[in-house]
């Protein structure tokens, strides 16, 4: 914390060599609309069971 130094270096690193596409997409997909919508409605207890 407080190296801006150190997170640029991070963020161009990043930049300059990415994950792939298929590997981000597949760790976010649990946070997709339907999902995340689902997922609260279930929380106040308005979800379908």
């Amino acid at each position: 914390m407080g190296d801006a130094s150190a997170l640029a270096r991070a963020m161009l690193d990043t930049l300059g060599d990415p994950l792939p596409a298929d590997f981000l997409k597949g760790a976010v997909v649990e946070y997709a609309l339907d999902r995340s919508v689902a997922g609260y409605l279930d929380a106040l207890g308005l979800g379908n069971h």
